[in-house]
């Protein structure tokens, strides 16, 4: 469960993934670069820092993971299951979820607390 792995958080699986591609590639791998490398706006990490800073927390759906290394795979075949490996870091790590965090999703809610009622 992820409660017994070191927490490896959002901002940190984004920086991991810009050192590596900086280390290996020619060229400046910014927030906007990989936004687009993930498959998303040109904004997207902007907007998960900016929901941090306002929030404390970010999750990642389980949908928009599997985008992520779907997009990685097509467009870094040579350097994928790197960057996939960091991804699975974090998978490990967090609680994922099936749906959007924006409308659903608080850290320290216990979704399945009902799931099984004794009476």
């Amino acid at each position: 469960m992820a409660g017994d792995i070191e927490r490896y958080e959002i901002l940190d699986l984004i920086e991991d993934m810009k050192e590596f591609l900086n280390s290996k590639l020619n060229i400046k791998v910014n927030d906007i670069k990989l936004s687009r490398l993930l498959g998303m706006g040109s904004r997207y990490i902007y907007r998960i820092k900016q929901e941090i800073n306002d929030k404390g927390f970010y999750s990642i759906t389980e949908k928009t993971i599997n985008r992520w290394k779907e997009n990685i795979r097509n467009q870094l075949k040579e350097y994928s299951q790197n960057l996939i490996d960091f991804i699975e870091k974090y998978e490990k790590s967090q609680e994922m979820y099936p749906f959007a965090q924006r409308t659903s999703f608080h850290p320290n809610l216990k979704y399945d607390f009902f799931d099984r009622v004794n009476t």
